[in-house]
């Protein structure tokens, strides 16, 4: 369509390359030159310019002449062939719109995962669950991998409100009520947990049940399950998701590279065994784990093997071990603990009574890291039933401190000291030892130096012990073949 408006008659152009628009002012001028063809020549649009020209309100700035403020001129018409000439007309006073938008002009960006509960926070489809989604993207960050009622004191009203509440990413999103055959389950609002801190989960002034305290954006929440069972869950929960997202900038920032079974524990805490064997655990990781492990309860074990434990991470993990009271069984295996980490070990045994079986194997712990064991083993009110101290260089005197003191233990079940250096002297003292332990089941003294003469002492007591059944004694020792034909009558030999 044309873009202009004729004021008096309908100006008739062939093609684009026939327009050409000027003020009457400058009109007049060029009429006093004379030349018409150095009028063309000057005036002359070019035809892309002119093709512009229909989409646009104004003449092109390209053009050779433009409508300045200053020239309020009217416009006319310039026909090379004469027809229409000097017909003024003036601009359309709108611009016309094209048929196709510009993308500067409205910008069509779409909300990114972050943001669209944010800004449609009423539209919460069925699909919110990841199992409704194909893109592995969306499923991975709509995956909800915690959800429930709780009780949270409200942000303006300072009552107890019951909400359900879903855990995605690192965002809580809670709601009125959780309804499947309701379309909106009245999205009340969310929790970003980035730089969010927690409090402990305890009783407080003016609650009827233990609590906890959420600090988040300048805002203090407090939150309870509708149950003891459930408020364990929730705050294991949380404080799991902030440990994580605390490890995972810290590894950003040493650009270290990141634990994938810490990561997915943090991710599922509720285990209830943890075993992060055969990595090096640094201290970033260690310290993020305890958080969660001090107020654990559920799980049963916990497996640090070959993770090149240091002491300060040792202390750490001492620390948290001090109040946790669910964990039975703990592996700390070929970790090159030493008798100055013993001493670490000693108070791990003093302050936590629910450890029952404690693995040891291949740390070289020497005779005095045995004796720190030994004095925590005496003052522990429940015994140890499981104690493995394979390789682990004590010798004679080793098996001395550790052998009196169980001696006057009624718990312990199994005892594994092989490959020690025991020799005839080490021998007695296990052969005293299970005079005065009935209790023991199993036990392993292989590959130790103990002769025929050791073995005197030690078969007796080995054949009239009430409960022992299983015997790892023949490899690495010396034996004669008596000995092995009245040790063959008894024990299925190993």
């Amino acid at each position: 369509p044309t873009p202009f408006m004729l004021s008096e008659q309908e100006a008739i152009l062939t093609s684009a390359q026939d327009l050409d628009i000027m003020p009457t002012s400058e009109l007049a001028n060029s009429q006093k030159q004379g030349s018409r063809r150095k009028r063309n020549q000057q005036l002359k649009i070019d035809a892309s310019d002119a093709q512009e020209n229909l989409h646009s309100a104004s003449p092109s700035p390209t053009s050779a002449r433009e409508r300045s403020p200053e020239n309020n001129s009217r416009w006319v018409i310039r026909d090379p062939r004469g027809r229409n000439n000097n017909q003024p007309i003036s601009p359309i006073a709108s611009p016309i719109t094209s048929p196709i938008t510009s993308p500067l002009s409205s910008p069509r960006v779409s909300p990114t995962l972050d943001s669209f509960d944010d800004r449609f926070p009423s539209q919460r489809s069925s699909e919110s669950d990841s199992s409704n989604f194909d893109s592995p993207e969306l499923s991975t960050f709509h995956q909800i991998t915690a959800q429930g009622y709780m009780w949270k004191i409200g942000r303006t009203r300072k009552s107890w409100k019951r909400r359900w509440f879903e855990l995605r990413g690192d965002t809580i999103f809670y709601y009125k009520k959780n309804d499947e055959k309701e379309k909106d389950p009245k999205f009340k609002g969310s929790i970003n947990l980035n730089g969010s801190f927690i409090d402990s989960n305890k009783a407080r002034k003016g609650v009827a049940k233990p609590c906890f305290e959420l600090t988040t954006e300048g805002r203090k929440l407090l939150f309870t399950g509708e149950s003891e069972e459930e408020n364990n869950y929730w705050y294991l929960i949380l404080v799991a998701k902030i440990s994580e997202i605390v490890y995972r900038k810290k590894m950003r920032t040493n650009k270290l590279q990141e634990s994938e079974n810490l990561v997915q524990y943090f991710t599922h805490p509720r285990v209830e065994k943890l075993s992060l064997d055969n990595e090096p655990i640094l201290i970033e990781a260690i310290v993020t784990l305890c958080h969660t492990i001090r107020i654990h309860t559920i799980l049963r074990t916990l497996s640090l093997q070959s993770v090149q434990m240091s002491g300060t991470s040792l202390s750490v993990l001492c620390d948290s071990l001090g109040t946790n009271k669910s964990i039975t069984e703990l592996h700390l295996e070929d970790n090159e603990l030493s008798i100055l980490e013993a001493t670490l070990l000693r108070q791990i045994l003093e302050t936590n009574n629910s450890i029952t079986d404690l693995y040891l194997d291949k740390n070289p712990l020497e005779a005095g890291g045995i004796y720190q064991i030994a004095c925590a083993i005496s003052q522990r009110p429940v015994s140890l039933t499981t104690l493995s101290l394979n390789m682990t260089k004590m010798g004679n005197d080793g098996a001395r401190n550790i052998c009196r003191i169980l001696g006057s233990q009624r718990g312990i079940t199994s005892l594994f000291l092989n490959g020690n250096e025991i020799e005839n002297d080490g021998a007695l003292e296990v052969a005293l030892m299970l005079d005065n332990t009935h209790s023991l089941v199993t036990l392993g003294l292989n590959s130790n130096r103990v002769s025929e003469d050791g073995f005197l002492d030690l078969v007796p007591s080995l054949t009239s012990h009430p409960h022992l059944r299983n015997l790892e004694i023949l490899l690495g020792n010396r034996c004669d073949d008596s000995t092995l034909r009245a040790l063959a009558c008894r024990f299925e030999l190993k």
